[in-house]
């Protein structure tokens, strides 16, 4: 596996650390369908920045100040999760910390402040300027492994994460939590294994003693427990290996927006939708698949909406437009979407979408990480000094008035590791012994 695949499957998520931020417009259609509301404000624009100080402690001050001036008044409601009194506590302390701490360390504490505000897509985006351990981890079945690893590191593959220092794999993620803005468990979980490969981070949260070391507690494949120090590495400069066999499908191409592929045996149009960003692509895709239907190639469609964090609600548009007008999509068992714990913001919107334009189709996977009711469509705010980006929220979306949590999928199908190893996809196995 090379570098760029690797960076491809960081930015999957949610968030990588859920910092990834979305513009996410509004589905009128699903507003008014599931009697949601939709709190329209109008975005407010950044201040202008002060002059910069002249010492390195009076600059980290200045940008500290203008955070806490400028991201309460940006945000749509700032403090859901949080009071003004605690955000502003928080500042206070760090500023008064300034001379102490490094910049790595000034970076994390911003990130701690801006995670306080409680939601998904208000968080600081500072990965570029950390290391990380050369290992890359994946929940399987309530677990974490170790599905890709550093040139050297090859006997970690497959190896499941018991321990970070002293800390259970639970425990650490209730210490990295303040340091992550999340919108469900799911949303916090799948961060803090994206997190827990970060050596500045977990550091300076206090999960590892030494700033670019770190140990690690591993059940390796064979059963046998080793505690491992990696050392923190840029990440341009690591080799990366796999630990599949054979490569998922699903993963096949995922630096595409979108591509569809005919399943021929059974007679499927497969529309794998990776990220909500390109318009001409979903065009190209959405003429492949009408033609497979028209030409009666296929007579079901999966969407697989796994792993899309999502981009802009609208590049959708003409996919649904034209499988609206298939009769035969509105009979059971011939559309099926995936989701899973990746599957957030806009993509999680048009899953809802579908869900009620489509009463027959199937959901299949796990529980989207974003939630249905959120804060969203984000925005930028520059700290003028360092330049670090904060994104935070600009709308907040209801989607299902009271309800808790992401998009559940109609049959729960959770991949275990060892089908990743093999490369199978159950998910979609799922639905080929439903159609036999």
């Amino acid at each position: 596996m090379n570098l760029k695949h690797f960076l491809i499957l960081v930015a999957m998520a949610v968030g990588i650390v859920a910092m990834v931020a979305f513009s996410i417009p509004i589905i009128a259609d699903v507003i008014a369908k599931h009697s949601s509301r939709f709190e329209v404000v109008i975005p407010k624009t950044a201040s202008k920045p002060p002059q910069p100080a002249k010492t390195r402690d009076g600059r980290w001050e200045q940008d500290l100040m203008y955070l806490k001036a400028e991201l309460p008044r940006l945000h749509i409601r700032p403090f859901t999760k949080t009071t003004a009194n605690d955000f502003n506590a928080l500042i206070d302390a760090t500023i008064k910390r300034v001379s102490q701490l490094s910049e790595d360390a000034m970076t994390v504490e911003i990130m701690r402040i801006v995670a306080s505000i409680g939601d998904g897509h208000t968080n600081l985006q500072p990965l570029a300027r950390f290391h990380t351990f050369p290992i890359w981890l994946w929940w399987f079945q309530n677990q974490l492994y170790v599905v890709y690893a550093g040139q050297g590191f090859e006997f970690l593959l497959g190896a499941k994460l018991e321990r970070i220092s002293k800390f259970s794999v639970p425990e650490a993620i209730e210490k990295i939590k303040p340091f992550i803005g999340a919108d469900s468990t799911i949303d916090l979980e799948t961060s803090a294994a994206r997190i827990f490969i970060v050596p500045e981070i977990l550091h300076f949260s206090g999960l590892q003693p030494l700033l670019k070391k770190g140990e690690f507690t591993f059940i390796l494949s064979d059963k046998s427990v080793k505690k491992v120090v990696l050392q923190g590495l840029e990440p341009s400069k690591i080799t990366w290996r796999e630990s599949y066999q054979n490569q998922p499908q699903y993963l096949v191409d995922f630096n595409k927006t979108v591509w569809v592929k005919q399943l021929k045996q059974h007679k499927i149009g497969y529309v794998k939708y990776n990220s909500c960003r390109d318009f001409a692509a979903m065009a190209d895709a959405t003429k492949q698949l009408s033609e497979m239907l028209e030409q009666f190639e296929i007579d079901r469609v999966i969407l697989d909406l796994r792993g899309n964090g999502g981009g802009h609600s609208e590049v959708i548009r003409p996919l649904l437009d034209m499988l609206l007008q298939q009769p035969l999509l509105f009979q059971p068992k011939r559309f099926f979407v995936f989701i899973d714990s990746d599957t957030y913001s806009s993509a999680m919107m048009n899953a809802l979408d579908i869900r009620e334009r489509f009463p027959h189709a199937t959901f299949v996977g796990n529980t989207t990480g974003g939630s249905l009711n959120f804060f969203g469509d984000s925005d930028d705010l520059i700290l003028p000094n360092s330049k670090l980006k904060v994104v935070y929220s600009t709308q907040h979306f209801e989607l299902l008035t009271g309800h808790q949590g992401g998009l559940s999928p109609d049959v729960f199908v959770k991949p275990t590791f060892q089908d990743w190893k093999l490369g199978r996809d159950p998910v979609l196995n799922y639905v080929i012994q439903q159609i036999k």
